[in-house]
């Protein structure tokens, strides 16, 4: 479950209580890995028409070019362990972000979450008014009834690429961009097929990478470099108690069958189902530790939620256009809106991770008038931990109040102890991610 970064350390039964969930939640856990689990059939689904979405990108449509299976549409995401995924509910994500700006940034990979998005918004609000703004691979929608902007800015690969005398240069360790992204609500990214381009794709001539101009690199490491310099751009730039930061996960292709356990097929064109169960035969590439070794060297932690949707994606082979577009090319890279798949299990994961973000907020917000002069919560606690008994409040306002989850996405979780000391051992830290205090933690709940 990684490190829980807290505040207030006298707050940590209520925020695990929360993190780890009970058996009386209904609807979403806030316990819940939402990305592991695997793809079920749903008759309710798909949840729009995608061929009435006035989004689609005419490479992306595949119904009209011809595809007639469309089986495809009716797969929905199940998290492992009895944890659900809320169904989207576009009306409702329309009036939660009311007045916010959502911005996607990426390659073509981020403009299949953006129309995808687009599309459950239209599909479940039809009648709502919208205007859309086009400039070269940029877009702006604005649903003008609830004053939502949701924006794709075309950045490949996130950092700059400038033109000097020598030619096209990638530069590793620069961001310009990043002051017209910062002023968003939301931001979602992504980035990394783009690194491994080779001429006549590949978009620069030379790297400069440390003050040094390269004519290549490892690609890998330039990955790893790009992102560092996004990382640092997030811890040094933005402010995340404004703006929420999300990291969608790498997303894979479908050309070599020897990946999903097919070693004859070469491409994704005959594929209508997805791989079987919740592990994809080939692993995970290489690139999906470098994106958490980042996330996890970040100076504010917690500053970027991961859309950990790899494995879920790789398991989607049937789910790409495949021949099934205007160009009439072998596409195994791209993703077809209206599948349930990578899409729109991004455009469902953000709205849960928000909605714990905010609702963790919220409660601290609400008890901000007692943490200051909170009672300890254990006799034997450090005094650097809880805050020492004099001046604590009245034992009424210790004893009564009782958090209230008004997220669409979930209950929350009645205390369990037994269900508590049943877990595996975590690792607590204060807010300055350097005071460990899981021992004192171990010790207090195993009495």
């Amino acid at each position: 479950m990684g490190r829980v970064f807290i505040e207030k350390f006298c707050f940590v039964v209520v925020v695990l209580a929360v993190l780890i969930g009970s058996s009386e939640a209904n609807g979403c856990d806030f316990g819940c890995d939402l990305f592991e689990g695997s793809w079920v059939i749903d008759n309710t689904y798909p949840l729009y028409n995608s061929t009435a979405c006035p989004f689609i990108r005419k490479e992306f449509d595949c119904i009209k070019y011809g595809r007639t299976n469309l089986e495809y549409l009716q797969y929905r995401w199940q998290p492992n362990n009895g944890c659900n995924l809320p169904r989207f509910d576009g009306k409702d994500f329309l009036e939660r972000f009311k007045g916010k700006k959502i911005m996607y940034i990426g390659d073509s990979l981020s403009l299949n979450s953006f129309q995808s998005l687009l599309c459950l918004l239209h599909g479940a609000v039809p009648e709502a008014k919208f205007t859309q703004e086009i400039y070269r691979e940029n877009a702006t929608v604005t649903f003008l009834d609830y004053g939502v902007e949701i924006v794709l800015f075309h950045s490949n690969l996130l950092v700059d690429i400038e033109v000097e005398s020598v030619g096209r240069v990638l530069k590793l360790d620069s961001i310009k961009s990043g002051q017209i992204w910062k002023e968003f609500d939301l931001l979602i990214f992504n980035t990394w097929l783009w690194y491994t381009r080779r001429p006549p794709g590949q978009q620069w001539d030379f790297v400069e990478v440390g003050g040094k101009l390269l004519k290549d690199m490892n690609r890998v490491e330039a990955f790893r470099a790009g992102l560092n310099t996004w990382a640092g751009w997030v811890d040094t730039d933005v402010d995340t108690a404004k703006t929420k930061v999300f990291f969608q996960g790498t997303s894979p292709a479908h050309y070599h069958g020897s990946d999903w356990g097919e070693p004859a097929v070469n491409n994704c064109l005959n594929e209508i189902t997805p791989v079987n169960g919740s592990t994809y035969p080939s692993g995970l590439p290489i690139v999906v530790d470098i994106v958490k070794q980042v996330l996890n060297n970040m100076t504010k932690p917690g500053a970027v939620s991961l859309l950990d949707i790899t494995k879920l994606s790789q398991l989607r082979k049937d789910g790409h256009p495949s021949k099934y577009n205007r160009f009439k090319g072998m596409d195994c890279t791209h993703w077809l809106p209206g599948v349930n798949y990578y899409t729109k299990s991004t455009n469902q994961s953000v709205t849960v991770i928000f909605e714990r973000q905010q609702f963790s907020a919220k409660l601290l917000e609400l008890r901000s008038q007692i943490w200051p002069t909170s009672r300890e919560i254990h006799d034997r606690a450090p005094p650097e931990v809880c805050c020492p008994p004099q001046g604590a409040p009245p034992i009424k306002f210790q004893l009564i109040w009782r958090a209230e989850a008004l997220a669409s996405c979930c209950c929350m979780p009645r205390w369990n102890s037994n269900q508590f000391l049943r877990q595996p051992v975590m690792p607590i830290y204060t807010s300055d991610n350097k005071t460990n205090l899981s021992f004192w933690y171990t010790t207090a709940s195993s009495e």
